[in-house]
């Protein structure tokens, strides 16, 4: 909604801004949806924020991450619902795009460079599905970037296995949130989650014990 949020700002006329539901008389006009991934083409601005309040309950409520940990989008949409029409309960309809791993460190450097940013949690759904991307984010990453924190993931069990975990050991990885979604095999299937109990309890093993 940011750009149509602007565009009532400048007074633009109803009828020509995208994402709107809004009243015209008796009847209820639902514009065209267009969706723009803002989060990976635009540097955020915090400069109207106050940080060190955002900083310090950051570090109250995750006192294992660092204190200056800065939400971030390294990806946005969802491989398995593309493959598969997804989880049955997903509301994801992003199409599914990824930063390029320079670009990813670039921005990550400018977040430490400008608000000494310490590390970073990403806040989209799918981080682990793609294994030669973050091959490349640990092949690309600056040296002086070595001991940067990616602090939390939000990943699917199904993509995880000794190699995924040794590369998120890499890139200092403190929370990783994984959907298991239920202890029953017969829900799971149900909901398309493409996982058995079985295999997320030796998932959970193998972050366990790495």
């Amino acid at each position: 909604g940011e750009r149509s949020f602007l565009s009532i700002i400048e007074n633009k006329s109803l009828e020509n801004i995208p994402n709107l539901v809004y009243r015209k008389g008796k009847n209820i006009i639902e514009n065209p949806v267009k969706v723009e991934n803002l989060s990976l083409g635009l540097d955020l601005n915090y400069e109207l924020l106050e940080l060190e309040k955002y900083f310090e309950n950051h570090r109250i409520n995750f006192p294992d991450a660092p204190e200056r940990t800065a939400v971030f989008f390294t990806h946005m949409g969802c491989t398995w619902r593309e493959k598969t029409g997804g989880c049955s309960f997903c509301s994801i309809f992003h199409k599914h795009q990824r930063l390029e791993p320079k670009e990813l460190w670039r921005k990550i450097q400018r977040l430490k460079d400008k608000y000494g940013v310490q590390g970073i949690k990403d806040y989209g759904d799918d981080f682990i599905s793609d294994k030669e991307w973050i091959k490349e984010i640990v092949k690309t990453r600056p040296k002086n970037l070595k001991d940067f924190i990616i602090s939390g993931v939000y990943a699917s069990p199904r993509y995880v296995d000794e190699e995924i975990v040794k590369l998120l050991k890499e890139l200092n990885l403190i929370y990783a949130y994984l959907g298991f979604e239920s202890g029953n095999d017969g829900i799971l299937k149900k909901a398309n989650k493409g996982e058995t109990v079985r295999k997320n309890y030796e998932i959970a093993k193998i972050l366990d014990k790495k």
